[in-house]
């Protein structure tokens, strides 16, 4: 596949960037980007997703707040785009590689968590993380939450690249 649509109305989304990054990835031959791990968190707080998936395995949705933009634009997680959390960029490391960087911020007293950087150093391949989401609305601060679209299942992505950041990259690349 070498497109992937999304809306035009969500800018901060650089998918044509990433396109390109990969491939020239592809064209080089980068080892590093040949291989893949795939996560799908299977915990949540909203439910069951039905129907089950064929592999059998149970995965509960996760709660995340939408909002409704203009022209429908769909905005999940409040004022940024990112649907997961810091850490689930530990889905692809090895349990030993996450205590191996962890172990290196406690060298660190004034560091509390491992910055997201830490974890893609020690990544030695890409990972793809498919967050299945049930979004909540709310009309007004302090007015309670209600489901959006009937609890309707979200499907979302969050990328991950290993390696440490370049300098003199383009910003935001």
């Amino acid at each position: 596949m070498r497109t992937f649509w999304f809306t035009p109305l969500n800018h901060d989304f650089q998918g044509e960037a990433i396109a390109v990054f990969l491939r020239e990835a592809l064209e080089r031959g980068d080892a590093q980007l040949s291989t893949w791990t795939v996560a799908l968190p299977t915990t949540g707080d909203r439910g069951p997703v039905t129907p089950p998936l064929r592999s059998g395995l149970a995965v509960e949705a996760k709660k995340r707040r939408v909002v409704v933009r203009q022209m429908q634009s769909l905005l999940v997680s409040g004022k940024g785009a990112r649907v997961g959390s810091r850490t689930d960029v530990r889905h692809g490391l090895s349990l030993e590689q996450v205590q191996t960087v962890t172990q290196a911020l406690r060298e660190q007293p004034d560091v509390q968590d491992v910055p997201e950087d830490d974890y893609r150093a020690a990544m030695t391949s890409p990972l793809l993380v498919v967050y299945l989401l049930r979004g909540v609305e709310r009309e007004s601060k302090g007015a309670p939450e209600t489901e959006y679209k009937s609890g309707l299942v979200l499907p979302a992505l969050g990328l991950h690249f290993p390696g440490i950041k370049d300098p003199n990259a383009p910003k935001r690349m």
